[in-house]
């Protein structure tokens, strides 16, 4: 019988005794490992309290100086904005933004932390020669 498989399938002799025994194999669209939980409105939201913040989360050489001195104002930050209605946040994002670890803030602000900022009145006024 599996010569039989072998001769009609044109497959190997390995893999024709591993189809009848196991079956084949689907090939379902999930895709493996952690999905994504801080995306969205919640970068959006923490990139405006970074630059209400006047940059605290600047590019410095120590990695996690940057969320360390974010992070304990955090929530501060966002009952204050709210109160000014600088920050509209539903319940959810709210929430998500409170629980975020320091490394989470870390990698969500990573793109945003090395752009260049625009130049001051200061720079586009004074000239500077190098």
């Amino acid at each position: 019988m599996l010569d039989e498989f072998v001769a009609a399938t044109v497959t190997s002799r390995k893999y024709a005794t591993r189809i009848l025994k196991h079956g084949r194999f689907r090939q379902s669209g999930k895709k493996h490992g952690f999905h994504k939980v801080y995306q969205g409105e919640v970068v959006v939201a923490l990139e405006q309290i970074r630059e209400v913040c006047g940059r605290i989360c600047s590019p410095v050489p120590a990695a996690l100086v940057q969320a360390k001195r974010l992070h304990p104002f955090l929530p501060e930050v966002v009952r204050v904005l709210k109160l000014c209605s600088e920050l509209h946040l539903s319940e959810q994002t709210k929430a998500l933004l409170l629980q975020m670890s320091r490394s989470t803030i870390d990698r969500c602000l990573g793109p945003a932390r090395f752009e260049r900022s625009t130049p001051s009145v200061v720079r586009e006024v004074v000239d500077v020669r190098s």
